[in-house]
């Protein structure tokens, strides 16, 4: 409490003693004791505001990870979920699952950019997908992925 608190209280009840007489005065159909608690409750507040704003200090929130910097077309969120899964060590369940969502990633950024799906012509999509990304969305049998081979892949489906 502040050491000022005596002449707070003594301007607080001199202050509501007016408004009341002059509320009194006016002749409205007040409840003073309502008026009493709703005045007491605002000195109280301004009180606190007076005595610990300038104890108040702005919050500042750190974090322990580094800050990750995507590229500015890579706003899929399947794509950063798999970086993710990658840089944690865990990816998804079976080479199968993996190999279907990096097929529908790869047939929405082909439609979206380019114009056609993964059900274009071979011979149109292999330079527009690479070798690498071209043989493994093509293999009847999804291949297990390293997480470098997994990142390339990545990669090269972000740029499409």
């Amino acid at each position: 409490m502040s050491p000022r608190w005596g002449l707070r209280v003594t301007v607080a009840v001199v202050l509501g003693t007016g408004a009341g007489v002059l509320l009194w005065w006016l002749q409205t159909s007040l409840r003073y004791a309502v008026f009493a608690g709703v005045w007491l409750g605002l000195a109280t507040c301004w009180w606190l505001v007076r005595d610990l704003g300038p104890a108040a200090h702005r919050a500042t929130w750190t974090t322990s990870e580094a800050p990750q910097v995507a590229h500015e077309h890579a706003l899929d969120h399947r794509v950063r979920w798999l970086r993710h899964a990658v840089a944690d060590g865990a990816g998804p369940e079976g080479a199968d699952r993996l190999h279907g969502v990096l097929r529908e990633l790869s047939d929405e950024r082909l439609r979206r950019h380019h114009g056609a799906g993964l059900d274009a012509p071979a011979e149109a999509l292999r330079p527009v997908l690479g070798p690498d990304l071209d043989d493994y969305l093509r293999a009847p049998v999804a291949p297990s992925l390293s997480p470098a081979r997994l990142s390339l892949l990545l990669d090269r489906i972000e740029s499409l």
